[in-house]
């Protein structure tokens, strides 16, 4: 695409420098003020999407581009995406079993991780979306509650990170 720079002084775009561009869909001319625009209209932004194969369905659907660089598996919906991963396409299951770390139990029929069962008998109430359960020793099957710390979500994830940077910083 081609785009070239002019300053001008019309009313509207007084002392501003616009930038000229052809659109890679419809080869319209346009001007905007910023230098990575390649559609001249949301329309054919939308229009410049690609066909993709379902990993589920073997549906045809169509997505633009930069969504879906770096994608190892494509879905036309949630559902398509949720009968893959359940169980057997689940990279967390192994021989009809789970391999994450952490128990779990089954409650009301509900499976349930066991850390977070006994951090909300504790507190009596449930978990808000935003809290997670901190193993103090790291020990994700060590699920007393002494071992136990309720943690948002940010703080849990700042804390992990500085933990892993001293052990990398140890080898």
């Amino acid at each position: 695409m081609e785009i070239s720079k002019l300053c001008i002084s019309l009313s509207r775009v007084k002392g501003r420098c616009v930038y000229f561009g052809t659109c890679e869909k419809c080869s319209k001319s346009f001007y905007t003020p910023a230098t990575i625009v390649r559609f001249c209209s949301i329309h054919c932004s939308k229009s410049n999407k690609i066909p993709i194969k379902c990993n589920t369905c073997k549906k045809t659907y169509f997505q633009i581009p930069s969504e879906i660089v770096n994608k190892k598996r494509h879905f036309c919906s949630m559902k398509c995406r949720n009968i893959l991963y359940k169980y057997s396409g689940n990279p967390n299951w192994k021989d009809g079993k789970s391999i994450l770390p952490y128990k779990t139990i089954r409650i009301n029929g509900k499976q349930i991780r066991r850390h977070r069962y006994i951090m909300e008998k504790k507190i009596g109430r449930k978990l808000k979306h935003f809290e997670v359960v901190h193993h103090i020793n790291h020990n994700p099957k060590d699920d007393r509650i002494s071992n136990l710390k309720i943690m948002t979500r940010n703080s849990h994830m700042l804390l992990h990170r500085e933990y892993n940077k001293v052990i990398a910083s140890r080898h």
